[in-house]
């Protein structure tokens, strides 16, 4: 299971059901986090920076 910073764990009580798309996601840690928690029965998350995208696939 993920834990959140502060600032994400804020954005999580914002979220609806259905899907959520992070973009700039950097590292995947909301949308992974949402649906580990049943948030959110799908997330998209984007990044185009190589190392946050490398960490997020091995999530």
């Amino acid at each position: 299971m993920i834990s959140l910073n502060n600032r994400l764990t804020t954005v999580s009580r914002f979220l609806k059901q259905g899907t959520i798309a992070d973009i700039g996601s950097d590292h995947a840690y909301l949308p992974i986090y949402a649906i580990q928690n049943h948030l959110c029965e799908c997330g998209i998350a984007g990044e185009v920076i190589q190392g946050p995208f490398q960490a997020a696939v091995k999530m």
